[in-house]
């Protein structure tokens, strides 16, 4: 708890500084006009972006952390790497997307960006589904590792739950990989724990 504290006030600290600095910036850059560094306004836009991505990815490993932190309370080190490691991609993302209509006009930016994530979410559906029902089946634990359960007819002991799939080894010592948003969506009978 101490840590996830510890980091709350980095990301805060991280937060109040990139605001502050990108807020002064525009003082700095209008003081250092009219002291003759004219020529400084052309790579001022440059300047904040380096400024964003020097702050802003150590604002993501912090939020990050404290995903894992607040996970690993509950759930083992493999399920809370899957979430920081999930953070880290979204937050990148999210830096690439405030990084795009810093350099470019933020109308095509937005649209570049919206249209993109259209394509990609559509081309990922199934993918993102079995991550999100992994996600849940890992959070919610309707089933832990080795109950004994019957799922889409199919009846045995509970060897893995990861992000994408649940093992479960069968009476005849088969192994079968059930699709984590299959097992999420239908009925889970669980015979003893």
């Amino acid at each position: 708890m101490k840590r996830w504290l510890s980091d709350l006030f980095k990301l805060i600290v991280l937060l109040i500084f990139l605001v502050a600095l990108l807020l002064a910036s525009d003082r700095v850059l209008e003081e250092l006009s009219k002291r003759g560094f004219s020529w400084i306004k052309a790579y001022f836009r440059y300047m904040k972006v380096i400024a964003v991505v020097v702050l802003g990815y150590p604002t993501i490993h912090v939020l990050s952390n404290m995903f894992y932190s607040r996970v690993r309370e509950s759930h083992d080190a493999r399920t809370a790497a899957v979430v920081r490691n999930t953070v880290r991609i979204l937050g990148v993302g999210f830096l690439l997307v405030i990084i795009s209509s810093m350099l470019v006009n933020p109308t095509i930016a937005v649209t570049l960006s919206g249209f993109l994530g259209i394509v990609f979410g559509y081309s990922c559906r199934d993918v993102f589904s079995q991550a999100l029902a992994g996600i849940v089946l890992l959070t919610a634990r309707p089933v832990r590792v080795n109950d004994y359960i019957v799922v889409q007819g199919l009846e045995g002991r509970v060897e893995e739950i990861s992000l994408m799939f649940t093992t479960l080894k069968m009476s005849e010592n088969n192994v079968v990989m059930i699709p984590n948003d299959q097992v999420l969506r239908s009925s889970i009978v669980l015979l003893r724990r």
